[in-house]
């Protein structure tokens, strides 16, 4: 990890290699206490990495490096946040972090054409984040906008089911 923050400090001018950078931050968050993969159930040490994660990731975006992975990987942080408050039953803040996420990733799926290699993992990304939604607002009790982000998300999966029956979709 000192590793890690050392190469971050000293390549700040280097947008591949912030990416990468925050790609491995997050996947030290998964294995810290990341719950989408086996982990060592330390939610806390996760937060703090997918948070550093998310912080080089919106800094990216911020100074213009708006490549579709980098959003992506932005969207990948506040999932990764919102999965943590879900597991610890904060409802409200996982409620808002998967919002967060998709208010990246609709507006990046609605862009992509469809023979970019990217389309298909940007719209199931955008599907499991309303189904998420969808479970979040359930548990707060709003059934009728719980219901509509279900719908929404199936809407998404059945089209995506059409483009490419073969190809396996996100768990979540």
């Amino acid at each position: 990890l000192k590793s890690l923050e050392t190469l971050h400090d000293k390549s700040s001018d280097d947008p591949e290699l912030q990416a990468f950078i925050a790609e491995k931050y997050k996947q030290l968050g998964d294995t810290a206490g990341g719950i989408r993969s086996a982990s060592r159930g330390e939610t806390r040490e996760a937060r703090a990495l997918y948070l550093k994660a998310m912080a080089i990731n919106q800094r990216l975006i911020d100074e213009g490096y708006e490549t579709a992975e980098a959003k992506l990987a932005l969207v990948a942080s506040h999932r990764s946040l919102a999965d943590l408050d879900k597991k610890e039953d904060n409802h409200e803040a996982a409620l808002d972090q998967y919002r967060k996420a998709l208010d990246f990733a609709k507006p990046l799926s609605d862009g992509l054409a469809q023979s970019d290699p990217l389309y298909l993992r940007a719209w199931r990304s955008v599907a499991s984040l309303l189904r998420s939604i969808s479970i979040e607002q359930a548990a707060l009790g709003h059934s009728a906008e719980s219901e509509s982000s279900f719908q929404e998300s199936l809407v998404i999966r059945r089209r995506l089911y059409q483009l490419d029956p073969n190809e396996q979709t996100e768990r979540d």
